[in-house]
């Protein structure tokens, strides 16, 4: 399931952000895999921080204990402090959606970078633990991207537009992003909740 908000977003605005931030500091990449970034809020601080663990937790390859002590610290860090590339943008915008949307909490803001890679090297995943019947979603908004990029359930194929609109994006669900074009993709994402 994806949710288009009725709240936007300046695209202009949000374009200037991601320069400033290409400029601040190299994205932390995966090293086998098409994407990364930047962390605007994090657990330590750093800019890097909390990619290399959310990488590791939906891997295969790890063993039970090693995923239990993952999900235990990310029950244990709120990834709420400000890194290099937290500004008045960022505040700004984080008050306009708690005055717009005063039900949506984010946590673990980031910019995403995914590189052009063929469809057979993006991987289907469901992210974070559930309960049957609930559902987990991440806000997107995406900065820079073309239509040869998608957000893909298997069902079902979705290319979120740069145009100043965001969305709540189910990832309780098996998906995969796909970018299929010659250039790379930039969202801002973050954990997203709704209380009630």
């Amino acid at each position: 399931m994806i949710i288009k908000l009725d709240t936007q977003i300046d695209i202009k605005a949000i374009l200037t952000y991601l320069e400033f931030v290409k400029k601040t500091c190299p994205p932390f990449m995966k090293k086998d895999g098409p994407w990364g970034g930047w962390s605007i809020t994090s657990s330590t601080g750093d800019v890097h921080d909390g990619w290399q663990t959310g990488e590791k937790i939906n891997s295969s390859s790890i063993s039970i204990e090693e995923k239990n002590s993952l999900k235990d610290f990310f029950a244990k860090n709120e990834f709420n402090k400000p890194t290099a590339i937290y500004n008045t943008f960022i505040e700004k915008l984080l008050s306009d959606l708690k005055r717009d949307l005063p039900n949506l909490q984010l946590t673990r803001l980031r910019i995403a970078v995914l590189k052009p890679h063929p469809e057979e090297a993006a991987y289907w995943h469901q992210d974070g633990e559930f309960e049957e019947g609930q559902k987990l979603f991440r806000f997107h908004i995406p900065i820079l991207t073309n239509d040869k990029c998608f957000f893909e359930y298997p069902e079902e194929r979705h290319h979120l537009k740069a145009d100043g609109s965001m969305y709540l994006v189910e990832i309780s669900r098996i998906h995969r992003a796909l970018n299929l074009s010659n250039e790379n993709r930039y969202h801002l994402i973050a954990d997203a909740s709704l209380s009630v």
